[in-house]
């Protein structure tokens, strides 16, 4: 039989990057960390679903989609090819969204348009005080904000203060709602750009 450590270094051989074969394997044979479970033996079933990512993987799909999550801040969020993927940036954005939104005293109301898969909005509703934050996010993309529901489903408390709502920025947010932050991360690549890495373009 196969154990996770043979699994683990063949597919670290065939993509020749070991992180992502760590994290590859991780998925595929449901584990939090490999580094516990090296001498376990693996199961036909585990095989074949790494077999299908790695096949994913080198065709260039981004890894974050092949394993179907990815963690940003203190959330662990689902991503699918619906919505884009959160980047390093965008911890950045949110960091600067949290800091504003902690300097009100009383109550907060924080925006979030174009949320995408809900990175920014879910990461302030989980590092803001639950009794006094409101927290209303939007997008214009209907399978964008199913997988923002998904993602707001995974956060526990903090979601009751969440509003996810279908809209083009501002349209369908209430008129006499009064923001203290309001946030946006729009995707964007700049035209004078082309050399856009293959997991992007």
């Amino acid at each position: 039989m196969t154990t996770v450590r043979q699994l683990f270094e063949s597919t670290a051989e065939v993509i020749g990057d070991r992180t992502h074969a760590r994290w590859l394997v991780e998925v595929a044979v449901s584990a939090d960390r490999v580094e516990d479970i090296l001498d376990e033996e693996v199961t036909e079933r585990m095989v074949a679903h790494l077999d299908a990512m790695v096949g994913r993987y080198r065709t260039g799909e981004p890894l974050q989609y092949v394993l179907g999550r990815w963690a940003f801040r203190h959330v662990d969020l689902f991503v699918d090819e619906r919505v884009l993927i959160p980047r390093p940036e965008t911890e950045e954005v949110a960091g600067v969204a949290i800091e504003c939104a902690r300097a009100v005293e009383e109550a907060r109301t924080v925006i979030d348009l174009g949320t995408g898969s809900g990175a920014i909005g879910l990461a302030l509703a989980t590092e803001l005080p639950i009794d006094n934050t409101s927290i209303w996010m939007t997008d214009i993309s209907p399978d964008a904000l199913a997988v923002a529901r998904a993602n707001l489903a995974g956060i526990g408390r903090p979601a009751r203060n969440v509003t996810i709502i279908e809209s083009r920025w501002f349209d369908a947010i209430p008129a006499n709602l009064q923001a203290d932050v309001i946030v946006s991360n729009p995707p964007y690549i700049a035209l004078e750009s082309p050399d856009v890495e293959r997991s992007v373009s």
